[in-house]
């Protein structure tokens, strides 16, 4: 007798699995996503020593390297999301576009198991990555505060301070000057 999974949205059967080719082909992306996070949780972490020790300079270097990535990132979740699709035709799902977390499901726990760790710790990378930029916004906008405060203390004109001769007289530009001519009657 065979037994269908308990899976809501799978239609497949006990017997059926997924090709181990495509299998470690997922498996082999989903580790090189996990890389490709961890180097942006890097450089994110890099951004903010930079702005900790007010190097803005090099910001724009590691902007870029992180521009890369998130590029490399992309193109890779596109291999990722035609991998996705091909596991789950293979598995009989209902699903054509399913998350990881569906596709475990339907592999069952052997089957998944290494699928199901790899995102748990892509899950936890994200959210230490989100961590880590929502700290590098606050950096930066302390940071530009700064230059703000700075830039309207050097746009305020200065208070001239005074100077005094002979006789406590204020010589400096601003002091009241005495007319030649005394007009008060």
């Amino acid at each position: 007798m065979v037994k269908t999974l308990p899976c809501r949205i799978c239609r497949v059967v006990r017997s059926k699995k997924m090709d181990t080719t495509l299998k470690a082909n997922l498996i082999k992306a989903l580790e090189y996503e996990e890389m490709l996070i961890g180097s942006l949780l890097a450089v994110s972490r890099e951004k903010a020593d930079l702005l900790i020790r007010n190097r803005p300079l090099e910001l724009p270097a590691l902007t870029h390297k992180e521009q890369q990535l998130t590029d490399q990132m992309q193109q890779l979740e596109k291999v990722r999301m035609q991998l996705n699709q091909k596991a789950a035709e293979a598995l009989g799902m209902s699903d054509t576009n399913p998350t990881m977390t569906a596709l475990c499901e339907c592999m069952g726990d052997a089957e998944g198991a290494p699928i199901r760790q790899i995102r748990d710790r892509m899950r936890k990378a994200m959210d230490e990555l989100k961590r880590q930029n929502a700290l590098n916004a606050e950096l930066l906008k302390q940071s530009m505060d700064f230059v703000n405060f700075n830039l309207q203390l050097l746009a305020k004109p200065t208070a001239s301070i005074p100077r005094y001769g002979r006789g406590g007289r204020d010589l400096s530009d601003n002091a009241p000057t005495r007319s030649i001519m005394d007009l008060r009657s």
